[in-house]
């Protein structure tokens, strides 16, 4: 899945840009989720929602993530 659509390469996400530093990717166990070594992570419930188009819910609404 292309995540650059969902990103926006500023901030803690503007390392992610260069495809070097984007190939750091790990997978953080504790957080569950992937991160990059300067701290920059994806929300595992909005990565999840992202991967198997189920939608965020909250409270009985639906959040597009």
């Amino acid at each position: 899945m292309d995540f650059a659509e969902h990103l926006a390469f500023r901030g803690v996400f503007e390392p992610l840009s260069d495809p070097a530093y984007f190939a750091l990717v790990r997978v953080d166990s504790e957080l569950g989720t992937i991160a990059w070594p300067n701290g920059a992570d994806l929300d595992p419930d909005v990565l999840y929602s992202q991967l198997t188009g189920i939608h965020i819910t909250l409270d009985s609404e639906r959040i597009s993530a």
